[in-house]
């Protein structure tokens, strides 16, 4: 079973009709879940679109059936609200496959938040006709109001919500019957643009997040490993401090090399990223464009190399302003058309100082994919989580902008 870090994601078994989602505590601190239920591009489409409060101390069990999920739903949002949150002690959320039992646990850390706080625990989501569940562990200020306002599509859409049947609850040691929560404001500001088609960037996008998200603390020191680190299958992420004195973190974007005229261009495959600042400010680094470091005002946290056709792509993180850093999308892309992934066989190799050099390999590519989020990075207080995503798109750079919640203004390349 895969224990799920926040933000990373796993697919259920393929042809699922059913997953089950037990979330358990300890003693019988009193809480109230209600799921959300999110469209395609996982957004709240209005309030009518979340379920009813559910009252529960000590566990309470979800079943969803997947199969009875109307088409407009792109996902399930499992949302928690308590007095106090961090007296919700050993909070622990297990998902389940009613024939081959549990998938996936996930333990969210939600300290630091005032009372009557809410998180978005997890997502139960379909893409590309799979079901998949994302750990999420995001708290905001002001219970479901909050989630509500910054899980909020925009424009709001004015669809009457689908008849939920195909959620079913049972509660642990039941408080009261199920009550309606006051709505949130009436015109929540959206945190991701519903951008289509995208390629460049406008110089204006970077703008104030608004998602909200609280990252978890860690338990225990880090101690940052050596040699070479493959992420992928048998482990999908790293933990690496932020060292004193180390340069920064380069992330290198190398492919197999190719026979061609001389004069021929080279390979059409290029390295990107969305950022994130812990002052909610977001924008996006990308060759296309121009837009090379970012943020454009001041020190940049971020830096683009020029492109070399044998040494690669370099995408330069400077640790000395890594605190500002809230968390990092790198993604591969073409300027045009699909890449040739196969014959390019691209592979993202992240080093830190002499210490690990960490690969991602870009391999078993969907015959569609476009574009490729490779890998995300989180700062989690001292420490800078590396996450292999490999999530496959079809679409231009705002496809990733979209499925990782950026809210960023884009122009077709002309």
């Amino acid at each position: 079973m895969l224990e799920l870090i926040p933000g990373q994601n796993t697919t259920l078994a393929a042809g699922a009709r059913q997953a089950g989602i037990r979330l358990t505590w300890n003693g019988h601190t009193p809480v109230q879940v209600r799921c959300a239920l999110l469209d395609e591009a996982l957004h709240l489409p209005n309030t009518e679109h979340l379920g009813p409060v559910h009252d529960a101390a000590g566990h309470l069990d979800l079943v969803v059936d997947l199969a009875g999920v109307p088409a407009g739903i792109g996902g399930i949002g499992l949302w928690l609200a308590a007095p106090d949150l961090a007296a919700v002690a050993g909070l622990r959320v297990q998902v389940s496959h009613p024939h081959t039992g549990p998938v996936a646990e996930f333990s969210p850390v939600l300290g630091g938040l005032s009372p009557g706080s809410g998180a978005a625990l997890i997502q139960v989501y379909r893409r590309d006709g799979q079901w998949k569940v994302r750990a999420e562990g995001e708290g905001v200020e002001n219970g479901f109001a909050g989630l509500a306002q910054a899980f909020a599509a925009s424009p709001r859409s004015a669809d009457a919500p689908p008849d939920a049947g195909f959620l079913q609850f049972s509660t642990g040691v039941s408080l009261a019957k199920q009550q309606p929560a006051a709505d949130p404001p009436t015109d929540p500001a959206g945190r991701t643009a519903r951008a289509t088609g995208a390629a460049s960037l406008n110089l204006g996008a970077a703008r104030a997040g608004t998602d909200g998200w609280v990252p978890p603390a860690l338990l225990s020191p880090v101690r940052l490993p050596t040699g070479r680190v493959v992420l992928g299958k048998q482990r999908r992420s790293l933990h690496m401090p932020i060292a004193t004195g180390t340069d920064g973190l380069d992330m290198r974007l190398t492919w197999a090399p190719a026979s061609r005229p001389s004069r021929a261009p080279g390979p059409d495959l290029h390295l990107g990223a969305l950022w994130h600042l812990s002052s909610g400010l977001t924008g996006a680094v990308q060759s296309l464009g121009g837009h090379r470091s970012g943020p454009a005002r001041g020190h940049p946290v971020l830096t683009l190399t020029e492109r070399d056709e044998t040494r690669g792509e370099v995408l330069h993180l400077d640790l000395s302003r890594a605190h500002e850093l809230h968390r990092l999308v790198v993604y591969v892309y073409a300027y045009s058309g699909r890449p040739q992934w196969a014959k390019l066989r691209p592979v993202l190799t992240t080093t830190f100082g002499d210490a690990a050099k960490v690969e991602i390999r870009i391999e078993d590519v969907p015959s569609a994919a476009t574009i490729c989020a490779a890998m995300s990075i989180h700062r989690v207080r001292e420490n800078l989580v590396l996450r292999q995503e490999t999530e496959f798109l079809r679409g231009q750079q705002s496809s990733v902008a979209t499925a990782y919640g950026f809210d960023l203004g884009w122009t077709r390349n002309r």
